[in-house]
């Protein structure tokens, strides 16, 4: 390229503060010092030999000058921006974006996370947690986690995270009231997800219990009913792959050893590019590991003493 460019750190400074309308908010936005951007938008100034500016002892005013000089650069650094991110990514060195349910995100992967942080400081998380179906949002994301299968064209789906349910109880509940069997149930409040409704009803079917609890309290998701459970309001349908963590730290634990019941599993979906980049091949492996130190605690239930 034969003709000069501008200095990019003063052209930055300058569509900061530009775009905001104030040196204070670009300083803020840029994370320096209110004196380096005004330095290098004057250095700017200097170099094009114009004002992009009027200043004014509490605020700033672009120039007709500068009014145009940033509608143009704007778009040419919104440009470069873009092409980096990009590239970037095409080689596997953007961030990795996960999309997963709140549910998933906040009841097992949030806390497990700081691990896999630990172990690769070199990559860049961005978690997604709007629930919209994978399907839909090819090309916004390169890990996407689901209970169901996932069937998308160019999409490589496989489970790493199978769940069974038991009856959960915190042990403060516990210890004041029994549950040595199903029939002790009858004396228990049953807490309920609206979002899957049919746990206890199966749980039961596969008892062959017609049990009539003393209680029942409907929650709106598993969100709750988990939390209603540590809060000792009642007994919950505990999939296995949300209520390991409680279990493993005694917030929770399963006096009930059976009928486990099968609630499916969770599974994970890559794009057949991105489940050759680094990131996302560490992440999967990270999640199988992980998984599987899981299904190794949930086969051997822990109650006190």
């Amino acid at each position: 390229m034969s003709k000069p460019l501008p200095p990019l750190n003063a052209l930055k400074c300058f569509e900061s503060a530009g775009r905001l309308g104030s040196i204070a908010s670009a300083a803020t936005e840029l994370s320096i010092t209110h004196g380096a951007v005004s330095r290098q938008v004057r250095h700017l100034e200097d170099w094009l030999g114009l004002a992009l500016f009027r200043r004014y002892p509490r605020r700033i005013e672009l120039t007709e000058a500068g009014s145009r000089y940033l509608s143009r650069i704007s778009e040419s650094l919104e440009d470069i921006a873009l092409a980096t991110e990009s590239e970037r990514e095409a080689q596997g060195q953007g961030p990795l974006r996960i999309t997963v349910s709140t549910t998933f995100a906040m009841r097992w992967l949030m806390v497990r996370l700081p691990d896999f942080m630990q172990r690769h400081p070199e990559v860049e998380l961005r978690l997604d947690t709007s629930g919209r179906p994978a399907e839909s949002m090819a090309g916004e994301f390169d890990v996407a986690i689901r209970r169901a299968e996932m069937r998308v064209p160019g999409f490589e789906d496989r489970p790493f995270l199978s769940e069974t349910g038991l009856p959960v109880i915190s042990p403060t509940l516990l210890a004041e009231n029994r549950l040595g069997g199903i029939d002790d149930l009858s004396n228990h409040t049953l807490l309920h997800s609206e979002s899957l409704p049919w746990l206890w009803p199966k749980w039961f079917d596969l008892s062959g219990s017609n049990l009539v609890p003393m209680a029942e309290m409907r929650l709106p998701n598993l969100i709750f009913s988990i939390q209603a459970a540590i809060d000792g309001l009642g007994v919950a349908i505990g999939p296995s792959a949300l209520v390991a963590h409680e279990i493993a730290t005694g917030r929770l634990v399963t006096p009930l050893d059976s009928p486990k019941l099968d609630i499916g599993a969770f599974r994970v979906l890559t794009p057949f590019r991105k489940s050759r980049t680094e990131p996302a091949l560490l992440f999967q492996s990270w999640l199988t590991e992980v998984a599987a130190e899981d299904r190794d605690l949930w086969t051997r239930p822990k109650t006190p003493a």
